[in-house]
């Protein structure tokens, strides 16, 4: 990792913006399957696909985030492991704002960096873990193409006995 840090000048200002949203909903742990343009949860529940990409930068960074990573997001017992999996979510999101060359590149970095700072990571689990990585850079991109906000700040936070996340999101917005 280089110690060099490099400041774009845009010529524009960075928006900030915070957001919540409750994750109780995800306590029971849906599993979620692909098909067609319904997702199918534990139970037989269904979400249907929407494409909010017009309408994406008005919601909630939280729930956007929320909705990319349903089944994802409330695995883990402790509040540590859903805010490894938080972190993985928002970088994902991040991921899917390059273009598929960028996005092929940074999921290569990503992993190069998992297994520096998880060496003990077999074969198989980081197989999985790139896995969800490429389904929630998928899902992303499905449901919300066209928003490039970047997440500077997100946190899981258990609020009695259930847990929200709080997300920071920026807008850069550039002087042609």
């Amino acid at each position: 990792m280089s110690k060099h840090h490099h400041t774009l000048n845009t010529g524009g200002a960075a928006c900030y913006y915070r957001d919540t949203v409750s994750l109780d909903r995800f306590q029971a742990q849906p599993i979620w399957e692909m098909s067609g343009k319904v997702i199918r949860l534990r139970g037989g529940e269904k979400m249907t696909r929407r494409k909010q990409s017009k309408t994406s930068a008005k919601r909630k960074m939280s729930e956007m985030i929320s909705e990319m990573a349903i089944g994802f997001l409330g695995v883990g017992d402790t509040i540590g492991e859903r805010q490894n999996r938080l972190n993985a979510a928002c970088t994902a999101w991040s991921i899917a704002c390059g273009s598929p060359e960028v996005r092929q590149r940074q999921l290569e970095k990503y992993r190069e960096v998992y297994l520096q700072y998880n060496p003990g990571t077999s074969r198989g689990e980081l197989a999985n873990i790139i896995k969800d990585m490429e389904m929630l850079i998928e899902r992303k991109l499905e449901l919300f193409p066209d928003d490039h906000r970047q997440i500077v700040n997100a946190r899981v936070v258990k609020v009695g006995s259930e847990y929200r996340i709080e997300v920071a999101s920026a807008t850069l917005q550039c002087r042609l």
